[in-house]
């Protein structure tokens, strides 16, 4: 192999010290950078699972489902009701009592973490002694 080199022209072996030069100041880095962005991934995969688990959320979104939400929903709250109003648009009417608002916040900042879902136009909040009543649009997706 080393004859072989010897005895090419000078362009051959400007070519291969141009390949060489290329690979050690480019594609090393590259290789290098592409693992380190990696590691970086890995690590915050485990740190949104710890957060998730920290408040109860699924790292995979679900697809919405009326069945589901209205199960997973009522174990939060006192009362929920879910009715299809066309084009992928639900409007969900939640009973909770007053201490309950804290989960309330909570339920709604991790909701599009849990469904694929949005909630459009405004909350509207109705209270009655220590009861809140809520009504929200949600489009899913």
């Amino acid at each position: 192999m080393l004859e072989s080199i010897k005895n090419s022209s000078l362009l051959t072996k400007i070519l291969y010290i141009f390949a060489f030069i290329l690979f050690v100041l480019w594609v090393i880095p590259t290789i290098k950078s592409y693992y380190a962005n990696v590691n970086s991934y890995e690590k915050n995969i485990k740190e949104l699972e710890n957060i998730s688990s920290k408040h109860g959320v699924l790292t995979k979104t679900q697809k919405f489902s009326e069945s589901s939400f209205q199960q997973n929903s009522e174990l939060i709250f006192s009362k929920v009701k879910i009715k299809n109003i066309g084009k992928k648009l639900y409007e969900v009417y939640i009973t909770m009592k007053k201490e309950d608002l804290i989960n309330f916040h909570t339920f709604i900042e991790t909701i599009s973490l849990r469904y694929y879902v949005k909630i459009k136009n405004d909350l509207e909040f109705k209270t009655e002694d220590e009861t809140i009543h809520v009504k929200m649009t949600l489009k899913s997706f």
